[in-house]
């Protein structure tokens, strides 16, 4: 993944209904402590959608992309949903990719995601104060807890909304569609972060690369 500065760039999409290509305005990387606007797009899953102007189908491409943050020190590599089979093979050229947007001096979190669901379960997990290992965990407990009917294969579990009351987290299908919301109490975080060396194991496998995220156990 490269990172250079600017954008965006004009990639044009066929569009999934009627099928004419359509123009897509494209990032390559993202700085939100000067560009507020991108990351709310993110959060409001705008960003990089456009109307096919045929049939009004909404034709949004996928990222691939860098996102900054400074003020919270948060840097974020973003791949496309369909590369996340490929995420050992992608992780290491993405934190070369995030240093390099770093720079010498800066500390903080680094991540890998793929898809823009992924991208802005990391941003609502900050504006949230919550921290994404704990997240993860609370997913395969979740997911342990999915049994009758089982999980498809393939699955994915993504935070949506957070409130003071619950987390909303949706499962999804391997094409990343959802499938159902989950209320889930505030109350079992609590419980994991309660209990370290129980989940000492499964936290240094979550930990062990920027790519933080239940998948990284799935999926290799």
């Amino acid at each position: 993944m490269s990172t250079p500065p600017g954008g965006p760039d004009p990639v044009q999409l066929d569009c999934p209904q009627c099928g004419p290509s359509v123009v897509v305005q494209a990032h390559r990387h993202i700085d939100a402590d000067h560009d507020t606007g991108l990351r709310q797009a993110i959060l409001q899953d705008t960003l990089q959608q456009v109307e096919c102007p045929h049939c009004q189908a909404l034709v949004r491409a996928e990222p691939r992309l860098t996102y900054a943050e400074i003020a919270r020190g948060l840097w974020v590599a973003a791949f496309p949903h369909e590369q996340l089979g490929a995420w050992q093979t992608l992780e290491p050229g993405a934190l070369d990719a995030l240093r390099q947007v770093q720079g010498p001096n800066a500390r903080g979190t680094e991540r890998v995601v793929f898809g823009w669901r992924a991208l802005r379960e990391k941003l609502l997990a900050a504006d949230a104060g919550l921290d994404d290992v704990t997240l993860e965990k609370l997913k395969l407990l979740l997911m342990r807890d999915m049994q009758a009917p089982p999980l498809p294969l393939g699955a994915e579990l993504r935070l949506s909304e957070v409130s003071a009351q619950s987390l909303i987290v949706t499962v999804l299908d391997r094409q990343g569609r959802p499938l159902e919301n989950l209320d889930v109490p505030h109350d079992l975080l609590a419980d994991i972060t309660a209990d370290p060396e129980g989940w000492a194991p499964l936290d240094s496998d979550l930990r062990a690369g920027p790519f933080v995220d239940v998948q990284r156990l799935v999926r290799g």
